[in-house]
């Protein structure tokens, strides 16, 4: 949080003194936005509250499986 004053503190002072045009900022803004989003999506598993809930069970005892293994865990349970 306080990272991301110090860039708001830093936009506002660019903004102020040095450069008035803000559409490039907004631009990389956006594309690292769109991006990043793009890109987590696909390697991202849903949640297991979720597919629990939508009763998924042996989906929801697989991303509990990959969070065991990715979490070094050796113990977790067996379908």
């Amino acid at each position: 949080m306080v990272s991301e004053g110090f860039v708001f503190i830093f936009l506002t002072l660019y903004y102020l003194i040095i450069s008035k045009n803000w559409i490039g900022s907004v631009f990389f803004g956006f594309l690292m936005n769109v991006s990043c989003s793009s890109i987590t999506i696909f390697f991202l598993p849903e949640s297991p509250m979720w597919l629990y809930d939508k009763k998924n069970y042996i989906e929801c005892h697989k991303v509990f499986k990959q969070m065991c293994e990715f979490n070094e865990v050796k113990n977790y349970p067996k379908i």
